[in-house]
């Protein structure tokens, strides 16, 4: 389905989602963020997905 990998040189993770069987018009509303460290992070997505490559950083 995809994977995920850790871009030192870039302080990310970055996902590579091949594709959503049946997800014709997903919409990714929201992400659950489980943090161990005490750092506040907004689990939530400002941006409705559509097809195509994307990249989005969260700080």
């Amino acid at each position: 389905m995809g994977s995920v990998a850790y871009a030192p040189e870039r302080d990310a993770m970055v996902w590579k989602v091949k594709s959503f069987p049946g997800g014709k018009g997903i919409q990714v509303r929201y992400l659950k963020i489980i943090e161990k460290s005490g750092y506040q992070a907004l689990p939530w997505v400002r941006y409705i997905t559509m097809a195509g490559e994307y990249e989005l950083r969260l700080i």
